[in-house]
């Protein structure tokens, strides 16, 4: 269900039903000219499980961010406890069994005596103080709570992205600005060297250009530093900091190993690794 309003925003029908998804979408211009769009739809299920894909489109090429649809576990998670409270306001039935068998050996007989039971017990809750509708009503809140904690961690990702992709081009500017001057050092440089050999230059003059040159030279490694952090923040920030992405020669942890090595140990204290 869900309200209906006019074009006045008053509200014509607070029950009307649905029909369809949401679906939300919203373009436009930026204040430097940078053309945004946002695509918000709920549906029943994902497509190859991304619950979330975030494309930023740039001049000099694409950033894709996706996420698959256990990504907002934590609320899913809260929900349950929220049924789970609820269960306190429904019957409770429970079963309960025994058997006994007796055997009396006299010198001639012997009586063999077999009892069995079965008890059902069914508990149809009326009123037990409020505290169930209490617990309802907190966990109902903490859903809440956690949707905006959910949203605030997006938001926040979102910026840190824009902002390290910023970074990172301005890190780019700086170096190709930096292997300018670099060469226009050199051909300073050399032309001083030219002019010193004909007796148009002194040595202090050359000596001002060698260090020139290497006041750019150094500016052109911090200037590659930058770009190198800039990147790593930037794959950090979207989730893309992993050995696996990286190529880093190391062995990589899979959760899915361990998971199949106790997912049939039903009894025993000992790990897959004998500790």
């Amino acid at each position: 269900m869900s309200k209906l309003l006019d074009s006045n925003g008053q509200v014509i029908n607070a029950e009307y039903p649905k029909t369809a998804p949401d679906h939300i979408l919203v373009q436009g211009v930026t204040e430097k000219g940078v053309l945004a769009s946002l695509t918000y739809r709920r549906s029943t299920g994902t497509v190859d499980g991304v619950g979330i894909r975030w494309v930023i489109a740039g001049t000099k090429g694409e950033i894709s961010i996706s996420a698959p649809d256990a990504w907002q576990m934590a609320d899913k998670a809260i929900q349950l406890q929220v049924k789970i409270a609820e269960a306190g306001l429904y019957p409770t039935l429970a079963l309960q069994g025994s058997v006994q068998r007796q055997q009396f050996d006299s010198s001639d007989s012997t009586l063999r005596l077999l009892n069995s039971t079965v008890q059902a017990r069914l508990t149809v809750p009326i009123y037990q103080g409020g505290s169930e509708y209490s617990a309802i009503r907190q966990r109902k809140e903490a859903v809440g709570q956690q949707r905006l904690s959910l949203d605030q961690v997006r938001d926040q990702v979102r910026a840190n992205v824009a902002q390290y992709w910023g970074q990172l081009e301005a890190a780019k500017a700086q170096t190709e600005a930096a292997e300018r001057q670099v060469r226009y050092a050199e051909r300073a440089l050399n032309g001083v060297r030219d002019e010193a050999q004909v007796g148009q230059r002194t040595t202090l003059d050359v000596l001002n250009a060698v260090q020139a040159l290497l006041n750019a030279r150094v500016g052109l490694i911090i200037a590659q530093h930058d770009r190198v952090v800039a990147s790593y923040n930037l794959l950090s920030g979207v989730g893309r900091l992993a050995p696996a992405v990286l190529g880093l020669p190391t062995q990589i942890y899979d959760p899915g190993v361990h998971y199949h090595q106790v997912r049939d140990s039903w009894f025993g204290v000992r790990t897959p690794d004998g500790r």
